[in-house]
């Protein structure tokens, strides 16, 4: 696998795998997890305030899709630096 480093902006890099047709960008872990972590505290408060029962099926249930890959990104993430024996920059709880 190749990659082309294509430029670095601030905290993410944003590079090109050689079977893809268009770059990426990568994300700090860290950045990762905290963005996770404001999305899920967002969701809890709507849910506490509007409920669920009535958006199911719209918008609610795209973020919460979306919140649900995020949080598989992050565990693999996760899995990915603890079997190259790196250790993660935050505490997992």
């Amino acid at each position: 696998m190749e990659v082309e480093w294509v430029a670095v902006e601030g905290d993410s890099v944003i590079c090109k795998l050689n079977e893809r047709m268009f770059p990426g960008m990568v994300m700090q872990g860290d950045s990762l997890k905290s963005l996770l972590g404001k999305l899920q505290r967002f969701m809890r408060e709507f849910e506490t305030v509007c409920g669920d029962s009535e958006h199911e099926d719209t918008e609610l249930y795209e973020i919460k899709w979306e919140i649900e890959r995020l949080e598989l990104m992050l565990k693999s993430y996760e899995s990915v630096l603890l079997r190259k024996g790196f250790m993660l920059p935050y505490v997992v709880k």
